[in-house]
């Protein structure tokens, strides 16, 4: 589960005073992920902030989660995010988790925020190279892993302070294309 806070500003000028905001799949918008209703009050402009629970996306911790969890999501379809705390950075609880979610056979590919965070889970992986593609969006380039047990694998090695907010949906929906990772122990 992963829980997305979010604001909106509204204005009731006639009608209803209800507003339904909801969180649509990108690629097919009549898919609804989560919805809420919020009522409107007062006459001008009003910040209303609304809390969504989303069922199929996962936030682990590299150092504390168990990866069975990590299998159980990615055998969902969920997408993972996985949190790694400067201090916890241990590259054996990052490679076990990482080996868990590559088992599954479901996974796309990788979305590294940060240099330091596409070295880590370079290294840890064991990759030598990441052969770059092309880019996704402007300054967020793809590529495929090379060397190492996840060899094959693609990789987005973003930038952690750039892009805009639609850019990790961007890069997600992209990788979602690419065939399933057949991980080679």
């Amino acid at each position: 589960m992963l829980r997305y806070n979010a604001s909106v500003y509204a204005k009731h000028i006639s009608g209803p005073r209800s507003l339904e905001i909801s969180i649509r799949e990108r690629s097919k918008s009549d898919v609804v992920l989560a919805s809420q209703r919020v009522e409107l009050s007062g006459e001008g402009w009003q910040k209303y902030t609304v809390t969504f629970d989303l069922a199929n996306a996962k936030l682990l911790d590299s150092h504390r989660d168990d990866v069975s969890q990590a299998r159980t999501a990615v055998a969902k379809g969920c997408h993972l995010i996985i949190s790694l705390e400067a201090a916890a950075q241990n590259s054996r609880d990052l490679r076990r988790l990482l080996a868990a979610i590559l088992e599954t056979d479901k996974v796309r590919g990788l979305v590294c925020s940060g240099g330091d965070t596409a070295l880590l889970v370079c290294s840890s992986l064991g990759a030598q190279s990441i052969c770059l593609h092309h880019e996704i969006l402007p300054g967020l380039p793809w590529g495929i892993l090379e060397g190492g047990s996840a060899s094959g694998l693609p990789i987005c090695p973003k930038a952690g302070g750039f892009g805009s907010e639609e850019s990790l949906c961007q890069v997600a929906d992209f990788l979602a294309t690419r065939p399933p990772f057949r991980w080679r122990r």
